[in-house]
């Protein structure tokens, strides 16, 4: 997480909360719920509704109304800037097709501002083959490919033995 010029004067308990409450957010609009409060943050963390509050008011003025609450769409948003968390997350996974296929099937990292980039596999019969439009490589491939793509993280969900 790269922190703004503001986020910089804000203490480490709060940059993590605040890094708590984007990714609750974010639960929240996968789940079609638009409209929250520092309450239910509160509730839903284990925190107080004051902590969170004042969190929040580190972003500025949080697009919060009285009474009613916080769009949770603006507010995710607000805090993403304030942390500077980058729009998109280039990754890379690591493993067979058929399991990529079930990660994917299972879980829309997309939704969670994840961009799968890049797929390595140590099965021969998987090379050439597409996931997501991207052509699956050798795991022997990993370390040039990763540097010229730019790729910080990477999904290894693969047998012990290849690692």
């Amino acid at each position: 997480m790269h922190k703004s010029p503001k986020a910089k004067l804000a203490s480490a308990e709060s940059l993590h909360r605040l890094a708590l409450y984007h990714c609750l957010l974010t639960d929240f609009l996968l789940c079609g719920k638009k409209i929250t409060t520092s309450k239910e943050i509160a509730s839903k963390l284990g925190l107080n509704e004051s902590t969170v509050r004042r969190d929040l008011s580190l972003t500025g003025n949080a697009p919060g109304k009285r009474g009613i609450g916080y769009d949770a769409s603006s507010l995710r948003q607000r805090i993403g800037d304030f942390l500077a968390l980058p729009p998109f997350a280039p990754f890379a996974m690591v493993g067979s097709v058929a399991v990529a296929t079930a990660v994917f099937n299972f879980f829309p990292v997309e939704k969670f501002g994840f961009v799968p980039i890049a797929f390595f596999s140590e099965e021969p019969g998987d090379w050439g083959k597409a996931i997501n439009g991207r052509e699956v490589r050798p795991v022997d491939d990993i370390s040039p490919a990763l540097t010229s793509l730019g790729v910080n993280v990477a999904l290894v969900a693969c047998h012990p033995s290849w690692v």
